[in-house]
């Protein structure tokens, strides 16, 4: 019979503690962000509210074909990609989220 285990409740590796702001869209630069949270590193990803498709964020949420009944922008692409991350859409053109952008930095 297996052992059963818990999960971890806070991130381990060898980048546990340190944060990533992920200003990427589509595939490479996701990718790479997803290595670092595989890792153990906190990453938060910034969309953009003015991608040109749905609602806003990273075009690579509308990429490939969704489950039925999955939610139309967590496409199959982008679920992959984005493992271990967090997520926020931020318009960083507009002067009022500076202090935001600020706070997560810090």
């Amino acid at each position: 019979m297996a052992e059963t285990r818990e999960l971890a409740t806070t991130a381990t590796g060898p980048l546990a503690g340190i944060r990533i702001l992920d200003l990427t869209s589509v595939v490479f630069g996701s990718y790479a962000t997803q290595i670092l949270g595989d890792q153990g590193a906190e990453v938060i990803k910034i969309e953009d509210p003015g991608s040109g498709r749905g609602d806003g964020g990273d075009i690579m949420r509308w990429a490939g074909h969704v489950p039925q009944g999955a939610p139309r922008d967590l496409g199959p692409i982008f679920l992959t990609i984005n493992r271990n991350k967090r997520s926020v859409v931020v318009d960083m053109k507009d002067p009022a989220t500076k202090p935001l952008m600020e706070a997560l930095i810090r």
